[in-house]
């Protein structure tokens, strides 16, 4: 496990930590932590498609690396906290049904998009399938980083995987148009 030794203060490390997500703009002077990051979009809403569509198991296992109290995955558990919190069936496994499991050789016209500084990259489609399902792995890339809005901080990386986003979505969009 890395140890950390700077000799900032812990208030100011907190800040940048606290920057990242409430300050996506770069623009923000004071953070609302009471705020919501997009009000016309809820909090709820990631809990409830994840009780119903994207039932993801993500728990924490004990390791010498690992800073965070174990806490298994529990299916049961999980499905009861869905029934009390929103009086719905949880259906662990619909999401690949819907999208036909784990062989998407049929699929057409995605991108996915990855960054290599991402946790959920390990559940990622990393490389590309054809010409269109393609995978984008945008080199020191954070979690949605080319999802959000764009910023003069952005790397490099980043502005190259949204122009090959774009060229190949446009392309796809042609394509039907041209049929």
């Amino acid at each position: 496990m890395a140890i950390v030794t700077s000799k900032r203060p812990l208030l100011e490390v907190l800040h940048e930590i606290n920057n990242v997500y409430y300050n996506t703009s770069g623009k923000v002077t004071c953070f609302d932590l009471n705020e919501q990051i997009s009000p016309s979009l809820g909090e709820n809403g990631w809990s409830y498609q994840a009780c119903t569509e994207m039932v993801m198991p993500i728990g924490s296992y004990p390791s010498p690396d690992n800073l965070f109290l174990p806490r298994p995955w529990n299916l049961e558990a999980f499905v009861s906290q869905c029934k009390a919190s929103w009086n719905v069936t949880s259906r662990p496994k619909w999401a690949a049904t819907y999208y036909g499991g784990k062989d998407i050789s049929a699929s057409s016209n995605i991108v996915f998009s990855n960054g290599d500084l991402d946790p959920w990259m390990g559940g990622g489609i990393t490389e590309s399938i054809s010409e269109s399902i393609v995978a984008i792995v945008i080199k020191n890339g954070a979690h949605h980083v080319d999802l959000r809005s764009k910023s003069d901080q952005d790397p490099e990386s980043v502005v190259q995987a949204r122009q090959e986003q774009v060229r190949h979505i446009t392309k796809w969009i042609n394509q039907y148009r041209n049929k």
